[in-house]
């Protein structure tokens, strides 16, 4: 009799020291909370913020970090409290840690986003917030969630190679919520809020734009355009689902190759036109120079080549180099034969005709060459 009392005593005692306290209640392995339904009225407010984008692979995969906040109000919950657990002390149970918040979770069905990517490749849950908010036009209780996610995943590109390095890249991040409604979930980007001081109100669109720019990880590339738009999705059977569309489009700076490579590349080029100007008695002056320039830019090309991407399309850059090979070689081969024309024809002076007209028309055609080719593939989809 006396074990039977005493037992009776320790699970009240427990169950009151749970019931009292929220955050022990959720940590309680023997607490299992209802399924989530959304009070009638009520929607799922997110906000999903940009952090750091970082292009790499060669420009092939995109790698975003993304802090997403969900609310909303749970009224199942609600009725569940407010039946099992109505004298609760507190009112509201604030956690951190991820691992302490997912033991949690795992009793609670979250509402999460299905995200369209390669992989991800990192989801950590900042805080878990639990509250009871009384509303005075409903004259009752409402029980709510709040919890914010770091995010980290890796989205494969859409590219535009054939126009490198003048060529932009599109990427698209899909947020599916396959278990709600249409009109249940609600991101505000377009609403204006400020930094951790309230100052500098921008919106979500805004503040996305802003981190992009500012990342140390998007020197090679600068934000060009980034929309959101709310899309209502058909499963298969029929039914629909909201999701929203987050769209970046991203254009390689090209200052880099326009310095390193491109005009490096036609200093070579116009260097190895300067066997025009030797006399043509000077045959070894003439070929040693044509000669110098066009290893100097296979060289040079070699040394560019591994910021360039490996695929099977002719890019810009491609017909670029191809060209200047060519006319490159053209001034070694006009070399040799402008000697061979001059002794044939026994001329006299110091210049063949031709090493003349090309002076002119050699420069001419390869900027002319370089403008149409370039220009041709620029225009291919």
């Amino acid at each position: 009799m006396f074990k039977k009392l005493y037992l009776i005593f320790i699970l009240f005692v427990f169950n009151n020291a749970y019931s009292n306290d929220l955050c022990d209640l959720l940590l309680n392995d023997d607490f299992i909370v209802p399924e989530i339904t959304i009070n009638e009225g009520f929607t799922v407010n997110v906000e999903i913020e940009v952090k750091k984008v970082r292009i790499y692979s060669q420009s092939t995969l995109s790698e975003f970090a993304f802090d997403q906040r969900t609310s909303f109000p749970n009224e199942n919950f609600a009725k569940f409290i407010n039946k099992n657990y109505p004298n609760l002390k507190s009112n509201g149970c604030l956690m951190y840690g991820d691992e302490k918040i997912r033991t949690v979770l795992k009793k609670i069905e979250i509402i999460e986003p299905t995200i369209r990517s390669n992989k991800m490749l990192e989801n950590k849950f900042r805080f878990l917030s639990v509250f009871r908010v009384f509303d005075k036009e409903l004259n009752k209780d409402l029980w709510g969630y709040e919890y914010e996610q770091s995010k980290k995943f890796e989205i494969e590109n859409i590219n535009t190679f054939n126009r490198f390095p003048f060529d932009s890249i599109a990427t698209y991040v899909d947020f599916e919520y396959e278990q709600l409604k249409f009109e249940e979930v609600v991101d505000d980007y377009y609403l204006e809020y400020g930094d951790q001081f309230g100052e500098g109100k921008k919106s979500q669109l805004e503040w996305n734009k802003s981190q992009i720019k500012n990342s140390s990880t998007m020197n090679e590339f600068k934000l060009i355009d980034h929309g959101i738009t709310k899309e209502e999705m058909t499963f298969v059977g029929g039914g629909t689902y909201p999701s929203y569309l987050y769209y970046f489009e991203f254009k390689r700076n090209v200052g880099y190759y326009i310095l390193k490579v491109l005009l490096p590349v036609i200093f070579i080029v116009f260097l190895s036109f300067s066997v025009f100007w030797i006399r043509n008695q000077e045959i070894e002056a003439k070929l040693n120079v044509s000669i110098v320039c066009l290893l100097a830019l296979i060289a040079y090309n070699f040394a560019v080549n591994s910021d360039i991407p490996k695929i099977n399309n002719l890019t810009i850059l491609d017909s670029f180099v191809l060209i200047s090979y060519l006319f490159s070689g053209l001034s070694t081969f006009m070399a040799i034969y402008s000697y061979y024309d001059y002794r044939r024809d026994k001329l006299v002076g110091d210049f063949n005709p031709i090493d003349k007209k090309l002076r002119k028309a050699a420069p001419s055609f390869y900027i002319l060459s370089i403008i149409v080719v370039c220009s041709f593939i620029y225009t291919l989809e």
